[in-house]
């Protein structure tokens, strides 16, 4: 508690500091330069379950976020800190900065280079497309999502068609990703075409993003080659979305990982949510519904249902956000795993959490 106190007041007085610099700089530079940010106080409790007895974790998490912007050139640098109680008393930090790039605009074109997020997913739950930058249900707390560092050249042909490319460090810091991408609009529809090499491997995708009447049809498809000792595997991800006229959303999505597991593993713990760009997702085939609606202008419930038909995983995603004041926001979220295991349904997770956060 009084590490949150303390780590509260320095944020408030850095604060409270940076708008004084930012007061001072005349006018015409201060519609150019812009600073915010949040603090995040997120505690975790997981229930027993298969013989692990129950655990409380505690996360404190700070942003700060600066950005430059002007006719042609703009930069952002994005600080992120984490003060981590994983079910012990000493408290670990994590401090990295999550964004540092430099962007050139010029008519159509646009050069970045630095630590940015490349996002080339259509979808809103699992992208095959996004070969950069993968995203990671599981994780919420992580509205940002990963950066990579890397160069990112895209010229704007016109309203309805671009063409980018991106190189970027790969995880193996000599091997280099890179890949061209071609957007263009046909019959209503948004498409994406993707080629280039990932981790060493070949790799081509399509994307579309359109209508079916009121209902929202999105899909991705991306394979990846063979390459030495590795075979050739596909993901494609295909989603369908629906308002009605009393606010709520619906959405059902199913993912094909080829890689996933099609059994059951006899270990539980190989199945890992750490998803990769060719790797979304544990198992092979994965249904995900879900619904959500504001309850009232400040209160708004979503559930999630992810399940696969064959090993019969199933994973349950409840929650609820309130909007407590303009800048201060209350969600508590549920997390259960369970998995079929000799015949038999059995949990082997139950996670509950309450955050708060407090943006400025």
């Amino acid at each position: 508690m009084r590490s949150f106190l303390f780590m509260g007041l320095t944020l408030f007085l850095f604060h409270a500091s940076i708008a004084q610099i930012i007061d001072s700089i005349p006018l015409e530079r201060t519609k150019k330069l812009t600073f915010n940010g949040y603090i995040k106080d997120l505690n975790n409790f997981r229930f027993p379950v298969m013989n692990f007895p129950f655990r409380y974790g505690h996360l404190i998490h700070n942003r700060l976020n600066f950005k430059w912007q002007s006719s042609h050139i703009n930069a952002s640098v994005e600080i992120r800190n984490r003060l981590l109680w994983d079910y012990n008393p000493n408290a670990k930090y994590f401090g990295s900065i999550e964004r540092a790039w430099l962007e050139y605009k010029a008519g159509k074109w646009s050069i970045k280079t630095g630590r940015q997020r490349i996002n080339w997913g259509m979808n809103n739950a699992w992208n095959p497309n996004d070969i950069f930058n993968s995203f990671n249900m599981i994780d919420f707390d992580y509205e940002e999502r990963v950066g990579v560092d890397g160069l990112r050249v895209h010229y704007q042909r016109s309203d309805m068609s671009a063409i980018e490319f991106v190189v970027s460090k790969s995880m193996h810091w000599r091997i280099n990703n890179y890949a061209l991408k071609y957007h263009l609009n046909r019959s209503n529809y948004d498409w994406q075409l993707i080629g280039g090499v990932f981790q060493g491997i070949l790799t081509a995708g399509l994307g579309w993003q359109g209508s079916i009447g009121e209902t929202g049809f999105k899909g991705e498809v991306q394979h990846f080659f063979k390459k030495e000792n590795q075979n050739p595997h596909t993901n494609f991800s295909i989603e369908f979305d629906y308002i009605t006229k009393k606010g709520w959303y619906f959405n059902a999505t199913t993912l094909f990982n080829q890689k996933g597991f099609l059994k059951s593993p006899s270990n539980l713990t190989a199945l890992k949510f750490e998803n990769t760009p060719d790797n979304l997702m544990p198992t092979k085939w994965n249904i995900l519904v879900g619904a959500s609606k504001d309850i009232t202008p400040v209160i708004n419930g979503k559930f999630n249902y992810i399940f696969s038909p064959v090993n019969n995983m199933m994973v349950f995603l409840p929650s609820i956000s309130f909007n407590v004041l303009s800048n201060l926001d209350l969600d508590i979220i549920w997390q259960t795993f369970l998995i079929e295991q000799k015949h038999v349904i059995r949990p082997i997770g139950h996670q509950a959490f309450v955050r708060g956060k407090i943006s400025f």
